[in-house]
């Protein structure tokens, strides 16, 4: 009876502690003590969510030989086991090794997702407009070429209606007609909303990012889409990768190089 007792006791006390956490931290907040999601990205970039926070993975223990959900181009190709050594290397259940071509993400954990597949675009005269806008509030002068002039139609806030990330940049050109080199990342909707700008006078342009949509995700399946950017520079071989993420309606940098 007593050994009843105490099990009902603890019992108690376990039902009060969730209900407290509940209440403190949000039941959004709360889920996430108790879920993660692991990143692996073509560049080598290895990421984790933990406790509602992206950070590297350094242990290789959490990837090597573990197995992922493997998108080749933002496509599902099954599920592998990841090896790393300066590439990722696929293995099946037989540990044979799986040949492949294009660019890898690969995804594990409890969390709910979606990979979004995407078309990148060439930009038209029809952007021109919309981007002089956007040049001229930056005090930039509009180019007569690009480095990288992109676009993605996409439904990021679940309205119906689509939005535009326009991925623009002029670094590394020999354009002399410009007051300065430019990368921009934005989404066009009724509003303008930044994701990623540098600017800089041509003599110090050599160590800026060129930037491109890498993949988009939805994590949680809650239709807040995140949206990994590339980096890619003159200088520095490789790339860089950052996250960004919806909050308060706007987009935040949530996992940066």
């Amino acid at each position: 009876m007593k050994n009843k007792k105490t099990i009902i006791v603890i019992i108690s006390i376990v039902l009060i502690y969730l209900v407290l956490a509940i209440v403190l931290f949000g039941w959004e907040n709360f889920i996430n003590k108790f879920q993660g999601l692991y990143i692996m990205l073509d560049s080598g970039d290895k990421w984790q969510l933990k406790d509602g926070k992206w950070s590297d993975i350094e242990n290789e223990k959490d990837y090597n030989w573990k197995k992922f959900d493997v998108y080749i181009d933002n496509q599902l190709i099954g599920n592998y086991s990841l090896m790393y050594n300066n590439k990722w290397y696929l293995f099946d259940d037989e540990r044979v090794s799986q040949k492949y071509e294009g660019k890898i993400l690969a995804i594990k954990g409890n969390k709910k997702y979606q990979v979004i597949d995407f078309l990148e675009e060439d930009i038209n005269e029809e952007d021109k407009e919309i981007l002089n806008d956007i040049l001229n509030d930056k005090e930039i002068t509009y180019p007569e070429s690009f480095t990288y002039a992109k676009k993605v139609f996409i439904n990021l806030d679940d309205d119906q209606k689509l939005e535009t990330i326009y991925t623009i940049s002029n670094a590394f050109t020999n354009d002399t007609s410009v007051n300065k080199k430019f990368s921009l990342v934005f989404i066009k909707d009724d509003q303008t909303k930044i994701l990623y700008e540098d600017k800089k006078y041509a003599d110090y342009q050599y160590d800026m990012c060129v930037p491109k949509v890498n993949s988009i995700i939805d994590i949680n399946k809650d239709k807040k889409y995140e949206i990994i950017i590339e980096c890619n520079y003159y200088s520095v071989m490789g790339t860089c990768n950052q996250l960004y993420h919806q909050k308060d309606g706007n987009y935040r940098l949530a996992k940066g190089c």
